[in-house]
């Protein structure tokens, strides 16, 4: 997911260092910023707290899509 790895960058922030803010490793990280694995449903709401990215662009699955202009 791009959008992490900007907020990743932007941060200053290794992966291993932003994988442990949610409680995953710096493996699952990368993999989730390459869009090969997803975040797991209890970890979203944290990393949105976290990152400001919005729950419905990290799992719109589960969420729904962004509406009505929400956080994109």
């Amino acid at each position: 997911m791009e959008q992490l790895r900007n907020w990743r960058k932007a941060s200053g922030l290794s992966t291993e260092e932003a994988g442990h803010l949610i409680g995953v490793s710096n493996v699952q990280w990368s993999r989730i910023e390459a869009g090969s694995r997803k975040v797991a449903p209890e970890k979203v709401l944290e990393l949105e707290r976290i990152t400001g990215i919005s729950r419905h662009e990290i799992r719109p699955d589960v969420f729904g899509p962004a509406v009505n202009g929400e956080a994109a």
